[in-house]
């Protein structure tokens, strides 16, 4: 997967500005930061729940990716 010179942005806020990463075909990954960091919003440009301000994403053919999201569950006693 290739994520190049991909923008990203929220009004004035600006979440990432020519961002570029290889992810080769055997490598396993972790995304890490703070709260607010974009961590959920670069899952969902690659999941193509959103579509970003400039740049591409370029997955190959039979890429699979796992996404675990985080849901609150506020039925519980």
């Amino acid at each position: 997967m290739i994520l190049e010179n991909l923008c990203m942005e929220f009004g004035t806020q600006i979440i990432f500005d020519k961002l570029n990463i290889q992810i080769k075909e055997k490598d396993k990954i972790g995304i890490v930061g703070v709260n607010g960091a974009g961590k959920s919003t670069l899952f969902k440009l690659i999941l193509k729940e959103l579509e970003p301000v400039s740049g591409r994403i370029i997955l190959p053919k039979n890429t699979r990716i796992g996404f675990l999201p985080q849901v609150i569950n506020d039925t519980l006693p």
